[in-house]
């Protein structure tokens, strides 16, 4: 029966038996695709999950047992964003609001490439205090315990989260290999194959890019408008859908690590860019993530050194 209950049961009942990687691309499909159904699907698809009283990485763990999280970050954005709302619902015990939960689904998910990444150095790796600095104050609703960032951050780094076309063949296997995709490791036993694992997601990465701008030109002429153009956030809005996630890791991480003044201004400006431009493109979500980080890091609200860096903060 071709109704979003229909497809969405189809795709929970047969899961083992489907392509996961294309399952979640339909999943992540663009809200105008196909008139909304795509979207119609996975609400209903979420909605027959249970969540509650799970463990919010565990509920990650599960909802994601069913398809692979897709490349492009719009998609994920959508996808998590629906898992947020559900677990919130039904755990409203755990999260002040579905926003707070919608922000560590996406934090959670970075630590698992932090931690699981072959292509990261050990010494670059996330520490349990940095995750929960990191997590501190993500939200104006208020503030999760440092117990339950404690212990995703334990059972990430036990156990990554597993997104693989086979989860049953992969636990067989989990000792010799741990098949991979965009945020899933590959333990290799060899520094070569962790290289051509690396190039391979990097590439997979560029050619999701590549459809996003090809999809995007084909809704007009051309890709490129004249700059008399009255508003242009039509083809803005996406790019920076697909990048603001990795961009407030690596200025984190910057802010965390460094003290040079020039890397820290440096580093300041493109907090004040990316918060303008998430306002003007009405992006609150990303905006809000921004400035809670920004604020996070002028230590106004801890008893330690205030370094330069810190003061700063406080001035931007």
């Amino acid at each position: 029966e071709k109704t979003p209950t229909g497809v969405a049961s189809f795709l929970r009942t047969y899961q083992d038996r489907l392509d996961k990687t294309a399952v979640g691309e339909y999943l992540g499909r663009e809200r105008e695709y196909d008139g909304g159904f795509c979207l119609k699907v996975l609400h209903e698809y979420v909605e027959m999950m249970d969540f509650e009283g799970m463990e919010f990485d565990i509920a990650i763990r599960h909802f994601l047992n069913g398809f692979r999280l897709p490349g492009e970050a719009q998609k994920i954005d959508r996808l998590m964003e629906k898992f947020a709302e559900r677990y919130f619902i039904q755990n409203r015990d755990t999260f002040a609001s579905a926003d707070m939960a919608f922000i560590l689904a996406f934090s959670t998910i970075m630590l698992q490439t932090n931690l699981h990444n072959p292509a990261i150095k050990d010494d670059k790796r996330m520490t349990k205090e940095q995750f929960i600095k990191q997590n501190k104050g993500i939200s104006a609703d208020g503030e999760l315990p440092d117990t339950v960032l404690s212990d995703i951050y334990d059972r990430i780094q036990a156990e990554p989260i597993s997104m693989t076309n086979n989860d049953k063949q992969g636990k067989r296997i989990k000792k010799e290999e741990v098949a991979s995709n965009t945020f899933v490791v590959f333990q290799a036993s060899t520094d070569k194959r962790k290289k051509d694992l690396f190039n391979t997601e990097r590439k997979e990465m560029v050619k999701a890019g590549e459809a996003m701008f090809r999809q995007y030109s084909k809704r007009g002429s051309v890709f490129f408008r004249n700059s008399s153009r009255t508003d242009d956030s039509s083809y803005v809005r996406p790019m920076f859908e697909l990048v603001w996630p990795p961009f407030i890791g690596v200025l984190s991480q910057i802010l965390e690590t460094y003290d040079d003044s020039s890397m820290i201004m440096l580093c300041l400006s493109g907090f004040q860019l990316c918060i303008r431009l998430a306002a003007r493109l009405d992006f609150s979500t990303a905006r809000n993530t921004f400035v809670n980080a920004l604020i996070k890091f002028t230590t106004l609200d801890a008893v330690k050194e205030m370094k330069s860096k810190h003061i700063q903060c406080i001035k931007m």
